[in-house]
C-alpha cells in the first residue's frame, strides 16, 4: 500500500538554543552542585561558617580555597557529614581573595541549612550520581528557579548508565528538561536507563502525577517489582499535563509501560514485554489517557495485553503496534480520536479493537493504516462502539489475512478506498525481523528518520525499526 498524504513533515527536535546546564552520572556524588561533568566538586570545604558572619555567604575555616572561582557557578552547601545535597545556589561574588563565597538568594533550589559558624560544608561544581536506592536525587529537588532566566531553562543531562533503585521517584518541579547523552550533551545517543527491582509488590517507577512542562528524552524505565497488591493503577511512569516524551523506552513492567493522566506528548517512544502480571483487557504498553493527547511514531510490540491504549480524544501519528498478546490498539474513549497512518502486526486480538470498555468512542477516524495477519479481525468495534470515518486503509490476505477477518463493523458512517492485498503480499520488507519499511513504490516522502529499538526475542541484541520513506 502507497501511503497518498503526507499530514505532518516531521525532522529533528530543536529545542531551546541555551540551557542552564546541571548533570548526573554514576560516578559523581549526591552532595556535588551539579553543574559541571566532572565525578569531582571543584572545591570542597569543610567544617566552615554558613550564615553566621554574613547572609547567603559560606566563610571556609581557614585558607582561600574558592581563589579560583567565579561567579556565575554553582555551590552546594549542606552540613558536614550529610549524603544527598538540601541547598544548590548560584555563586554571586567571591571574597576575602577566595576565603568565602557568596550566594543568589533567588536562583536556588532546596533549603539552605541553619546558620552556623562551624560544621558547615560547601562544594563548587562536580555532577551529581543520581538516583539509587530509596534516594530519589536530583529528581524531587531540583527546579526551575535554578536557571537564571525563563529563556535558559534548567537541563540534567544524564551521562548513559544504570540507576538502580529500591522504590518509586517522585518528581513534581514543573519545567525541567531531563535529557541523556553518551559522550557529548545533546548528542541524541545516551540511554540513561532508570531500574527498578524485577521482584517486590509493584510500584510506580517515576510519579510525576502532579507534573507539568517537562521534557524526558532518551531514558530507559524498566522492572517495577512483580506482586500485585489489587490495584491496577501502577506504572514505569506517568505524567501529567504538557509534558514532553521523546526517545524513550518502557520494559518489563507488570502493568501499563507508560501513561498520561492529562494531556501530553509521546514522540518516538517504545514500550515492550509489559503488563506481565495484570490481565485487564484495557492494559497495554502506552497509554494516551486524555483528550488532547499526540502520540507520534509510536512503536509497542510483545506487551502482555494490548500494544496501545486511546481511552481519550487524541492523535495517533504512525504508530506500530505488533506481537503483542491483546490487541494492537485498544480503546475505551468516549471522544473524538484520529489514527493515521498506523501499521498492526500479528497481534493476538484485533489490529484495532474500539470498544474494550462500556464508553462509545465517538467520530473516530482511522486513514492510511495497515492491518495485517491478527488473530481476531482487523478492525472491530463492539458494544457500544461508534466509528467514524475509514478510509485509505489495507488488510492483509491469505497468510497474511487477519483470522476472522478484515472488519467486524456495522456503525462506521463513512467508508472509502479500502485495500485488500493479494494472497500472501506483506507490504513490509521483513515484519519478521521488525523491518516495517513499506515496500511500495511513487511515494512523495524521502528521509523517513529511524530509531534503535531492542526486540526481546533478539537476546538483547540491537535492531532498528525501519519504517521506509515510502511510509506515507
Amino acid at each position: 500500500m502507497i501511503r497518498i498524504l503526507t499530514m505532518l513533515a516531521l525532522t529533528t527536535v530543536t529545542c531551546f538554543g541555551a540551557f542552564t546546564e546541571f548533570y548526573a552520572q554514576t560516578t559523581g556524588s549526591n552532595l556535588n552542585a551539579g553543574s559541571s561533568a566532572t565525578d569531582a566538586a571543584s572545591v570542597t570545604s569543610t567544617n566552615g561558617d554558613w550564615g553566621n558572619a554574613a547572609a547567603n555567604t559560606f566563610t571556609a575555616a581557614s585558607g582561600t580555597p574558592f581563589s579560583g572561582v567565579s561567579a556565575g557557578e554553582y555551590a552546594s552547601i549542606y552540613l558536614d557529614g550529610a549524603t544527598t545535597a538540601v541547598y544548590i545556589a548560584r555563586v554571586e561574588s567571591v571574597g576575602g581573595g577566595g576565603a568565602s563565597v557568596v550566594l543568589s538568594s533567588t536562583i536556588k533550589a532546596g533549603s539552605a541549612p541553619a546558620s552556623g559558624a562551624t560544621g558547615r560544608s560547601c562544594k563548587i561544581g562536580g555532577a551529581w550520581a543520581g538516583p539509587s536506592g530509596t534516594v530519589d536525587f536530583p529528581f524531587g529537588f531540583v527546579a526551575s528557579t535554578l536557571a537564571g532566566t525563563t529563556t535558559t531553562p534548567v537541563r540534567v543531562n544524564f551521562k548513559s548508565g544504570t540507576y538502580t533503585v529500591t522504590d518509586g521517584i517522585t518528581h513534581a518541579n514543573s519545567t525541567i528538561w531531563f535529557e541523556s547523552y553518551a559522550t557529548t550533551v545533546g548528542d541524541n545517543a545516551g540511554e540513561a536507563v532508570i531500574q527498578g527491582p524485577a521482584t517486590g509488590q509493584e510500584f510506580t517507577l517515576f510519579n510525576g502525577v502532579a507534573l507539568t512542562d517537562c521534557s524526558f528524552e532518551g531514558f530507559t524505565f524498566e522492572n517495577n517489582g512483580n506482586t500485585d497488591p489489587g490495584d491496577d493503577t501502577y506504572y514505569l511512569m506517568i505524567i501529567d499535563a504538557d509534558n514532553f516524551v521523546r526517545r524513550c523506552k518502557y520494559r518489563n513492567a507488570y502493568g501499563y509501560g507508560v501513561y498520561n493522566g492529562d494531556q501530553s506528548i509521546y514522540y518516538e517512544v517504545e514500550a515492550y514485554n509489559n503488563s506481565l502480571g495484570d490481565e485487564a483487557p484495557t492494559l497495554s504498553g502506552i497509554r494516551m489517557n486524555f483528550s488532547g493527547s499526540i502520540g507520534v511514531r509510536m512503536v509497542s510490540h510483545d506487551n502482555t495485553v494490548n500494544g496501545l491504549a486511546i481511552d481519550g480524544g487524541g492523535l495517533a501519528y504512525r504508530p506500530l503496534m505488533y506481537d503483542n498478546t491483546g490487541a494492537g490498539i485498544g480503546s475505551t474513549g468516549d471522544e473524538n480520536q484520529f489514527v493515521f497512518a498506523a501499521d498492526t502486526y500479528n497481534n493476538g486480538n484485533s489490529g484495532s479493537h474500539l470498544g474494550l470498555g462500556s464508553e462509545q468512542t465517538m467520530n473516530t477516524i482511522y486513514f492510511n493504516s495497515n492491518f495485517i495477519k491478527n488473530t481476531r479481525y482487523g478492525f472491530e468495534a463492539e458494544g457500544q462502539a461508534t466509528p467514524g470515518m475509514f478510509f485509505h486503509n489495507a488488510f492483509g490476505a491469505g497468510t497474511q489475512a487477519n483470522s476472522l477477518g478484515n472488519m467486524d463493523y456495522d456503525k462506521y458512517r463513512y467508508e472509502i478506498s479500502v485495500v485488500t492485498y493479494t494472497n500472501d503480499q506483506s507490504p513490509y520488507s521483513n515484519a519478521a525481523s521488525s523491518n516495517f519499511a513499506i515496500t511500495g513504490t511513487g511515494a512523495n516522502e524521502t528521509g523517513y528518520a529511524v530509531f534503535t529499538q531492542v526486540h526481546p526475542s533478539y537476546s538483547g541484541t540491537t535492531a532498528v525499526i525501519d519504517r521506509g520513506a515510502a511510509h506515507q
